[in-house]
């Protein structure tokens, strides 16, 4: 809400305060003025009124500069009366200092209800931020942790077996023996605790 619409409600809430409370209506007031012109001139027609509820005139449209006088025949016969006044009177009647005072409490009630909307709108803003924040973070941390399994399992342990078949002395003499039974199982060895660890293992074999 602007400062020009504040300023307006509160002219208007201090306005309906200080006039006359209570329900207002409207009513014709008889009178004795003259209307038309030349050979078309009449005496005598209806103004409107406004009343407090206790019958209290307020406003009289019998001085109107904007008067506009309408003839026509209801169940009474002919009358004459002030179009204009009447329209005016039945605006001054809807805007009586209750309806004024009611239409600014729920326009205040309804600007605190956008005020705590705002204000709630904008702390889940802040929440989803800081919830988008903490999730893009986790998610770095677990690419980077992807990123060292993918490290470590790419990991290559080359290892070079010695010849299981060379000759060994013995009591001074050199003995061949086929030691590749032996080998064979070194290297299903190695390579069982290399891969529980991600690691593979390469023989040259």
């Amino acid at each position: 809400m602007n400062k020009g619409t504040e300023e307006l409600i509160a002219s208007m809430k201090a306005a309906a305060e200080k006039a006359t409370p209570g329900e207002w209506y409207s009513d014709h007031i008889d009178t004795d003025g003259t209307y038309g012109n030349g050979d078309d001139c009449r005496e005598g027609w209806k103004a409107a009124g406004v009343y407090s509820e206790r019958g209290d005139l307020l406003l009289d449209s019998s001085n109107s500069d904007v008067a506009i006088i309408r003839e026509e025949y209801d169940e009474d016969g002919f009358i004459a009366f002030d179009e204009t006044g009447f329209k005016n009177a039945e605006f001054v009647v809807a805007c009586r200092p209750e309806n004024v005072l009611a239409l600014i409490a729920a326009l205040e009630q309804a600007q605190q209800q956008l005020t705590d909307s705002n204000r709630f709108r904008d702390a889940w803003k802040r929440l989803a931020k800081q919830n988008i924040r903490e999730r893009e973070k986790e998610i770095d941390e677990h690419l980077a942790a992807l990123d060292r399994i993918a490290g470590l399992e790419a990991r290559t342990l080359t290892v070079k077996l010695p010849n299981f078949n060379r000759p060994v002395r013995w009591g001074g003499a050199e003995i061949s023996v086929n030691l590749s039974p032996l080998k064979a199982e070194c290297i299903e060895s190695i390579r069982t605790a290399c891969s529980a660890v991600g690691i593979a293992l390469d023989t040259g074999e």
